[in-house]
């Protein structure tokens, strides 16, 4: 696990990131400890929790150069998100006068995704490949 600690001074933020954590109350231990080294507030302490994923690569088309971007808006607050989807398969866009946008079927489908992870009321606006290759 790894935590990342925000100090704040006047305008000014500074993060600190630490690796092989315990869990989030280890994370505040420490930074209740390191604020008495610190002339800086510590504004915020978060924890971050990953596993290793065994996937492997597909060839493709794009590289990691071009990614699809998908624009998704919360139906509660009206805020716009957006989801990078790195090298993406060629399968999931139409040609649409010259440009590539993501398939109405698979932006909803990441949408819906996404709305589950982050229990975000969502719909899908829409989806280009972006990036330079």
């Amino acid at each position: 696990m790894s935590a990342t600690i925000q100090f704040e001074k006047e305008t000014a933020r500074k993060l600190v990131h630490l690796y092989d954590g315990v869990d989030l109350n280890a994370a505040l231990t420490f930074a209740t400890q390191l604020q008495t080294y610190s002339n800086a507030a510590i504004e915020r302490v978060s924890v971050t929790v990953s596993q290793y994923v065994s996937n492997t690569s597909n060839p493709g088309l794009y590289g990691l150069e071009l990614y699809a971007k998908i624009l998704m808006r919360d139906l509660d607050t009206l805020n716009l998100y957006g989801l990078i989807v790195p090298d993406p398969i060629e399968s999931m866009f139409d040609e649409v006068d010259g440009d590539l946008e993501v398939k109405q079927a698979v932006g909803v489908a990441l949408t819906t995704f996404y709305a589950a992870y982050s229990g975000r009321n969502l719909q899908f606006e829409s989806g280009a490949l972006c990036g330079k290759p």
